[in-house]
């Protein structure tokens, strides 16, 4: 199943993903945002389960942003699965960020799309 996510909060401004009927991540697509850290996201999620995804990627913040590229997929994921009539993951908002920097920027606006082969 294809699912197109608009981002809220963040550079990138759109996530299209591609789930299969296990729920396995097999394409991921950032527009716009940092596009190595995008890129690197999207590649290090194929192959994972949706669920797996959700737990590693929610709560990580973008700088001062309550929000980032890798939240925003989780938020995706959480969607799709609810498109596929599946079980979202229950996820609570209090998991610590795996990743707190307080120095990143956030993307430039404009960027071309970042996928994962």
């Amino acid at each position: 199943m294809k699912y197109f996510y608009k981002t809220k909060g963040t550079c990138a401004r759109a996530i299209e993903l591609e789930l299969n009927d296990e729920k396995i991540i097999e394409g991921a697509r950032f527009e716009g945002g940092c596009g190595g850290n995008t890129l690197g996201v999207a590649r290090l999620v194929i192959g994972m389960g949706a669920d797996e995804a959700i737990e590693k990627l929610k709560g990580i913040p973008c700088g001062a942003k309550a929000t980032s590229c890798p939240d925003q997929l989780s938020n995706a994921l959480q969607e799709a699965l609810g498109a596929m009539g599946g079980k979202q993951a229950e996820i609570s908002e209090e998991i610590e960020p795996a990743v707190k920097d307080k120095d990143a920027k956030g993307g430039k606006k404009g960027r071309k799309m970042a996928e994962a082969d």
